[in-house]
């Protein structure tokens, strides 16, 4: 088989993700090389991408992770992998200009198969564009605590016509839709959700599912996902209207934010003051004090001390993508909510105690 390097090393970057680093089965620490497709597990996750450069898709073969980061080395150009059964399994010869390379791999017949979906199948399209854009909107927001499963589940659920997107890590959560028709209920493991996004798909995704494992399908790409079991939180009442609501320039917040946090230390706490003209942000410690206003182009008539973890606040300023945001407050024992007029996202962050 022969392939263009650049081809090859820019989709082996994209499967690398989902290759276990520690498994007692070998094979999952490759990469198959089947039917003009790459494909990679660790049993959760698989992800195939059609390699089109291939001379012939016939041959099968496994490329071991240690030829992973050579391969990546390589001068431009063609690549030809010579794959020959010997004792003890299998050898990969690699050979381009004058570099010649040889490795030990496995027969690709032990590679484990892909999941077989039964009972009732559901199929629905989406494009790939609002697919990945709702992940991204709300993934921040996907918890990463392994003691709580659900909460590391991105919500998928489609009902009256929208398609859902949510997220939740007990201590903020967005919301995000697209219109669709359709019923279902799917909990994608944070993971499977990062790793569709690395698969930068294109066009029409076509989803499956049966319950149990979810399958995002395009014409060069597929990622197919076991499913987390249970009920999704309840989070319509968290996105409730507050009293007060202000506006601001949100690239302006996320600057004056980051700027307040460069004095941060594990115990700071950023202190939001908003007003009728300007937000004043505050942050200290045993050794520095920092206070900046940002105006305002919506003010509140009633003054608010809010204080909040800087890095959950700017985690969910950077998901949006407006000039300008408003900011749904009340008081210091209630969450802010963020929302845009040029989206359907909606994001909340919930406060920490402070001293006023």
């Amino acid at each position: 088989m022969k392939v263009q390097k650049i081809e090859l090393a820019n989709k082996l970057s994209k499967l690398k993700a989902v290759m276990p680093k520690k498994t007692p089965m070998a094979a999952l620490q490759t990469v198959l090389v089947k039917d003009g497709y790459l494909i990679a597990s660790d049993l959760e996750i698989t992800a195939m991408v059609k390699c089109e450069g291939m001379s012939d898709a016939s041959e099968s073969f496994l490329i071991p992770d240690t030829m992973i980061p050579l391969i990546s080395s390589l001068p431009a150009g063609e690549v030809e992998f010579i794959p020959e059964k010997v004792k003890d399994g299998m050898q990969i010869t690699m050979k381009t200009g004058k570099i010649v390379n040889k490795f030990q791999s496995l027969d690709p017949e032990v590679y484990p198969a892909s999941k077989t979906m039964s009972g009732e199948v559901k199929s629905v399209e989406i494009d790939a564009e609002d697919l990945t854009q709702g992940i991204t909107h709300v993934l921040f927001a996907v918890g990463t605590d392994e003691a709580s499963r659900m909460m590391q589940a991105l919500s998928m659920s489609c009902a009256d016509g929208y398609l859902n997107f949510r997220g939740l890590d007990g201590h903020m959560c967005a919301w995000d839709s697209v219109p669709m028709e359709g019923t279902f209920n799917l909990l994608v493991p944070r993971r499977s959700a990062q790793q569709i996004l690395n698969m930068d798909m294109q066009g029409t995704v076509v989803l499956e599912t049966d319950g149990s494992t979810a399958r995002f399908v395009t014409e060069y790409v597929t990622v197919e996902t076991r499913l987390i079991a249970g009920e999704y939180f309840k989070t319509d009442k968290l996105y409730a209207e507050m009293p007060q609501t202000a506006q601001i320039n949100r690239k302006e917040f996320i600057e004056a934010i980051s700027r307040a946090s460069s004095i941060k230390q594990d115990t700071n706490v950023i202190k939001l003051t908003f007003g009728i003209e300007a937000v004043k942000i505050e942050m200290e410690n045993n050794r520095n004090i920092y206070a900046e206003e940002v105006n305002l182009k919506v003010g509140v008539n009633n003054s608010v001390r809010i204080g909040f973890d800087p890095r959950l606040l700017l985690a969910a300023l950077k998901s949006f993508e407006s000039d300008y945001i408003f900011l749904n407050i009340d008081d210091a024992a209630h969450p802010i909510k963020l929302q845009s007029d040029e989206s359907s996202l909606k994001a909340v962050v919930l406060p920490i105690a402070i001293k006023q």
